[in-house]
C-alpha cells in the first residue's frame, strides 16, 4: 500500500475535522475554536498520513524564532505527534518525522520537541539530543511593590482577544537570555484552551500578564509588552504583601535575582542543531510557546 503524506490541508473541511477528531482522541484537546477564531496560521504546519479518507497519523511543525543571548535563530518545534490506535505499529510516526526533518533541516538552526517518558529512546535515532530543563523562582521580598490596576481579559470578547493577539504579534521577548518570537498562534492556543481565565491587562503601563495566584505563590506563565521593561519592574506591579514567591514559566534574563532548580514536569526536551550553533542546557522554554 502506498502511504500518502499530506500537508497544507487546513482549508479542507473533511480532513481538518478528521485532524480535530484525532487530536481530541489522543490528547483530549480540540483545536476547532482556535481554528475558527483565525489563529491557525501558516506558522503551524501539519504533516499527516491519510488512510480510508481520514487522518490516521500526524506530526506538526510550528515555525518560530528562538532568542538566545540576544541573537535570533530560526527554529521548528515539533508537536501534536499522534497515531490513531487502530493504525499504530506501522512506523507512521517515523515516516512523518523523517519528512518534517527533510523539509526543514536546511532552513533552520534548530528542530526541537518535548517528549514524554514512553518515547525517550525514539528521538535520538534521528539525531536529537537531550537538554536538561530548569525552573526559576523569585522571592517576592526581593521585589518592590508598585501596584497598578489590572483588568481581567475575557477570551469570549472579540475586543479582548484582538488586544491580546496584537500584543502577541508585536511583543518583545520576555527574555533575551532565552525567549521566543513569532509565536503568536501558539500563545493564542494557550489563551483560548488552557489559560483563558488568568489573563490581565495593565492599561497604565501597556502590559498583559498571564498569571495565577495560589497559596501565596504567583505563577507567572507569561508577560507581554511591546517595549522592553526590566522584569523586576513588571513583577513589582503584581507584587503584594500576601505573596512569598514568583514561579516563572520562562527563563529570566541573567541579571534577575532568581533561584534555579531542575524541571522534571514538562517532558524531556530534545534538540537537533545545525552545525555550528549551540542550544544551551538548563533553561526554561517559555510555557506559552510550547507546541
Amino acid at each position: 500500500m502506498t502511504i500518502q503524506i499530506i500537508t497544507n490541508y487546513k482549508n479542507d473541511p473533511h480532513l481538518r475535522e478528521s485532524f480535530f477528531a484525532l487530536s481530541e482522541l489522543t490528547f483530549g484537546i480540540n483545536f476547532k475554536e482556535w481554528f475558527n477564531l483565525g489563529y491557525w496560521t501558516e506558522a503551524y504546519q501539519c504533516f499527516s498520513i491519510v488512510e480510508d479518507n481520514k487522518i490516521v497519523a500526524n506530526v506538526s511543525a510550528s515555525l518560530l524564532d528562538l532568542v538566545i543571548d540576544y541573537k535570533a535563530y530560526k527554529a521548528i518545534q515539533i508537536g501534536t505527534v499522534m497515531t490513531h490506535p487502530d493504525y499504530r505499529g506501522r512506523g507512521y510516526a517515523r515516516q512523518l518525522l523523517e519528512e518534517v526533518i527533510e523539509h526543514y533541516e536546511q532552513q533552520t538552526d534548530f528542530i526541537y520537541l518535548f517528549a514524554n517518558d514512553k518515547v525517550l529512546d525514539f528521538y535520538p535515532k534521528f539525531g536529537f539530543s537531550e537538554r536538561q530543563q530548569s525552573t526559576y523562582k523569585v522571592q517576592a521580598s526581593t521585589i518592590a511593590q508598585i501596584p497598578s490596576p489590572l483588568k481581567k481579559l475575557s477570551m469570549d470578547s472579540e475586543k479582548d482577544r484582538q488586544l491580546l493577539f496584537d500584543f502577541a504579534k508585536n511583543r518583545v521577548p520576555i527574555s533575551q537570555a532565552f525567549g521566543t518570537q513569532n509565536s503568536a498562534g501558539l500563545l493564542m492556543f494557550y489563551a483560548i484552551v488552557v489559560l483563558r481565565n488568568v489573563i490581565y491587562y495593565d492599561q497604565n503601563n501597556e502590559v498583559i500578564y498571564i498569571v495565577k495566584e495560589q497559596d501565596r505563590v504567583m505563577t507567572v506563565y507569561d508577560i507581554l509588552t511591546k517595549q522592553p521593561h526590566p522584569l523586576t519592574a513588571l513583577l513589582a506591579t503584581i507584587n503584594s504583601e500576601s505573596l512569598q514567591q514568583f514561579d516563572l514559566y520562562f527563563t529570566p534574563d541573567h541579571d534577575i535575582p532568581s533561584e534555579k532548580g531542575v524541571n522534571l514536569d514538562d517532558g524531556t526536551l530534545f534538540v537537533k542543531c545545525r552545525d555550528g550553533v549551540v542550544f544551551p542546557h538548563r533553561l526554561c522554554h517559555p510555557f506559552t510557546s510550547i507546541a
